[in-house]
């Protein structure tokens, strides 16, 4: 199994920089997040030095009410589904889209309807669309059943699954049982924990805010040999990206670069 990050964490656009800290640090992978500049020379240098990059990663709510902006969202993962096929990245990781104004079920259709394109043109590009579970953005990707239902309507290898067990934690989700249930799907994980603080949770209850957060691997709730265990008896050799949202080890580039480095050495531990 291959260490990575996505680069979301860093205030930065140019790929260059942020492989070129990857590969002195050890990391053998890099997920590019949407605020890096789409640069086709620049993303050529980057393979040349043997720093894969696992996936272009572009998560928006696809059925907005504001129409400049689906378009605009639309654009921009087709743009990036023609990037990968040029420059030999395998995953494009979305979200599916979601119409707040109906139910969850009737979502479902509108998915397929918006999807069967999209994925046709992933296949002709060679790419493979990976869904991320983040409840957010508009996503209706965040629960086994509702992957049951869309890897229902879409069987094929062409989709699969960015797996986040940190999303599954404070939603009750037993996160090792959905694992064990999709790891045939999984194309590479997120590594982010969720730690839950009780004595807010105690005071204020589920329906408000504040009562978990999101932690680097290690510092929460999640039980990662678990973790690492069911994929290596499942035979996963793929990449495991830190997706660094940890309050505690954020504010300036030397924390977050520090945060990185302590979850690849928890993980190597691991591995």
């Amino acid at each position: 199994m291959k260490i990575g990050f996505l680069t979301n964490c860093f205030n930065e656009k140019d790929i260059i920089k942020v492989s070129s800290w990857a590969k002195e640090n050890g990391f053998l992978s890099i997920e590019v997040g949407p605020f890096i500049e789409l640069d086709e020379e620049k993303f050529i240098k980057v393979r040349e030095k043997n720093v894969e990059i696992v996936s272009f990663i572009y998560c928006r709510n696809f059925h907005s009410t504001d129409e400049k902006e689906r378009k605009k969202h639309y654009h921009n993962l087709l743009k990036r589904i023609e990037f990968a096929s040029k420059t030999g990245v395998k995953y494009v990781t979305t979200s599916t889209g979601r119409d707040e104004s109906k139910s969850l079920e009737d979502n479902i259709k509108i998915f397929e309807d918006f999807f069967t394109p999209i994925l046709e043109k992933a296949k002709n590009y060679k790419v493979t669309i990976s869904l991320e579970n983040c409840p957010s953005m508009g996503n209706i990707a965040f629960s086994p059943y509702m992957w049951q239902k869309i890897f229902e309507i879409f069987p094929s290898d062409n989709l699969k699954l960015t797996f986040d067990p940190s999303h599954l934690v404070w939603q009750e989700i037993d996160c090792y049982k959905a694992l064990e249930g999709f790891v045939d799907k999984v194309a590479y994980l997120h590594m982010k924990d969720t730690e839950i603080l009780r004595d807010v949770l105690e005071d204020r209850g589920i329906l408000q805010s504040g009562w978990w957060r999101y932690r680097l691997p290690g510092w929460g709730k999640i039980d990662w040999k678990r973790i690492i265990t069911i994929l290596a008896e499942h035979g996963f050799d793929g990449v495991l990206s830190i997706e660094h949202e940890d309050p505690i080890w954020s504010g300036s580039r030397e924390l977050v670069e520090k945060g990185l480095i302590k979850a690849r050495d928890f993980i190597k531990s691991l591995i």
